[in-house]
């Protein structure tokens, strides 16, 4: 399955970007998924990450998307563990009630799944625009609602 581990960075996060960048390339080496890294502007950063998840989706079977405040601590974990074959979005079970920090990791696979999925958060968007961590907490109103629950996982802490 070729899977890609995906990042934006902008210059309002640069100093966290370069301290997990090295960790981000051990994992996606390890795994041998492609590595890619993108510099945006801090909006696009925010609410460009749907668009480049469909730009990659003729490339990958799997993209995961990954913020740059993150740090693998199990670099042996590969994504073939969260990913059960039947769901195309899996998200961190931490912040659904509340402040959803770890939402910033992102497994998408499947691209007909995905691409629904990414056309409801488009049609939700009013509801998290606003919101600080926007994408993320786009996700988690998704999860919640019943019928998402074919294409969205939520994984337990």
């Amino acid at each position: 399955m070729r899977t890609c581990l995906f990042k934006t960075h902008s210059h309002v996060n640069a100093n966290l970007y370069q301290l997990t960048l090295g960790n981000h390339a051990a994992y996606a080496d390890r795994h041998g998924y492609d590595l890619i890294s993108l510099n945006r502007t801090y909006r696009e950063m925010w609410w460009g990450t749907e668009d480049c998840v469909l730009d990659l989706l003729p490339k990958y079977d799997r993209i995961l998307t990954v913020g740059s405040d993150v740090i693998f601590t199990d670099l042996d974990r590969p994504l073939s563990h969260f990913d059960d074959g039947e769901h195309n979005v899996f998200i961190g079970e931490e912040g659904l009630e509340s402040a959803p920090l770890n939402f910033d990791v992102v497994i998408w696979s499947g691209a007909q799944g995905v691409r629904h999925v990414i056309e409801r958060l488009r049609e939700t968007r009013p509801r998290y625009v606003d919101h600080p961590w926007g994408l993320q907490m786009g996700i988690a109103l998704l999860a919640a609602e019943p019928e998402m629950s074919r294409y969205i996982k939520v994984l337990p802490p």
